[in-house]
């Protein structure tokens, strides 16, 4: 999408609206169900300088700046550097908005989406250190902005007084010390059809002058919540849509579904290769070749369908032809070779 691509090289917006976490579905079912082995989720590793040791997805979680580091937030070069022109145009948020800006900090951003929604809109600030919420509350009454509230919230919760139409986390979510129960938090407390929004250092360019740890790739985001299998069938086709719009590669969802509409023809066809080495009476024998012959082409279908699978993954192979040619191979060589034995 063009308005990503304009975005400065120094942030990237990873994610705008069309993750579409909306309250009561994906991360916050997914939640429920894991609810009671929560260390699972997590792994203890090597413990970096700017790292807690702790790791979710193979990437260690960093450490959160603390309320001493607040000048850097309003250094007079980030305007040049962060653009915010471009992310706020980006959100394209509206008058009456309710949104939620996590880790706002002294409210950098806070304060021109406070702009945005208008007087008929809110802006929480939320902030897990009392000393960030007092910095946000004299920023704002130096401004004279007075439709953003503060918001004392949790490592795990948010803690918002009612749900929002968008939650952003701008050089935030990296250090999220508990990013799964958080994210089924914010899940939660969205409205439907609710938008989050991810602004992160972009971890793919080694040119960004940023410590590795407080920057995040596009893969990194996307791995922390729905994989292609979490998403279902019914959702999909949004899910596509959206990620889409947002500029994503949409290759392993567009598979996922298409297999998933396949799915029925290929037991189908696994089917029709069973019978054909099936259907004969013991007594002829050959039971051994029978059984090799079942096992043979059951492996080598699974192995067409893994190929095309990663083809497709790396975007050599349509979709489409990956998920219907084992389906079609497989359909034909059990229908052909039940023709063989009928004419023989």
């Amino acid at each position: 999408m063009n308005r990503l691509l304009r975005l400065p090289p120094l942030l990237v917006l990873l994610s705008l609206a069309c993750i579409a976490l909306t309250a009561g579905t994906g991360v916050a079912q997914d939640a429920a169900k894991d609810g009671a082995n929560p260390a699972s989720r997590y792994q203890t590793g090597r413990k970096t300088f700017d790292g807690i040791g702790k790791y979710y997805f193979d990437r260690e979680i960093a450490h959160y700046m603390t309320h001493l580091g607040a000048p850097w937030l309003d250094r007079p070069e980030r305007d040049q550097e962060e653009r915010p022109d471009l992310l706020m145009k980006a959100l394209a948020l509206k008058p009456g908005d309710v949104v939620a800006d996590l880790g706002c900090g002294t409210g950098y951003f806070s304060w021109r989406m406070a702009q945005a929604v208008g007087a008929k809109g809110v802006v929480y600030g939320v902030e897990i250190q009392p000393e960030m919420l007092t910095h946000l509350a004299e920023k704002m009454k130096e401004r004279g902005v007075t439709n953003v509230v503060g918001v004392l919230g949790t490592t795990m919760d948010p803690k918002l007084p009612k749900p929002v139409d968008l939650v952003i986390m701008v050089d935030v979510y990296h250090e999220f010390d508990h990013p799964f129960e958080m994210m089924a938090a914010v899940a939660r407390q969205l409205k439907p059809g609710g938008r989050v929004a991810f602004v992160e250092y972009r971890g793919e360019d080694p040119e960004v002058p940023i410590k590795p740890l407080h920057k995040m790739t596009e893969a990194q985001v996307r791995n922390s919540f729905s994989t292609p299998e979490t998403v279902s069938f019914w959702q999909l086709p949004s899910y596509i849509r959206s990620s889409e719009s947002s500029g994503f590669a949409t290759a392993g969802y567009r598979l996922q579904y298409q297999k998933l509409l396949a799915q029925p023809f290929l037991l189908a066809a696994m089917v029709m290769l069973a019978a054909s080495v099936s259907l004969r009476f013991f007594r002829m024998g050959g039971v051994q070749k029978m059984v090799l012959s079942g096992v043979g082409a059951g492996f080598l279908l699974y192995v067409l369908s893994k190929v095309t699978e990663d083809l497709s993954k790396a975007e050599l192979m349509h979709p489409i032809a990956a998920a219907w040619l084992p389906v079609v191979v497989g359909g034909l060589t059990g229908f052909l070779a039940l023709l063989y034995q009928e004419d023989g």
